[in-house]
C-alpha cells in the first residue's frame, strides 16, 4: 500500500482546519456531557 503525500497532507490540513473550528475546550465540554 503506497501512500501518497497530497492524501496525508490533505488529511493533516484536514484535522488543523477541524481543530481551528473546534477549539479543545468545545471537545472536551462535549465529551464530558457524553
Amino acid at each position: 500500500m503506497k501512500r501518497n503525500k497530497i492524501d496525508e497532507i490533505s488529511f493533516i490540513g484536514g484535522l488543523i482546519g477541524w481543530l481551528a473550528v473546534n477549539p479543545k475546550d468545545t471537545i472536551n465540554s462535549r465529551s464530558r456531557s457524553s
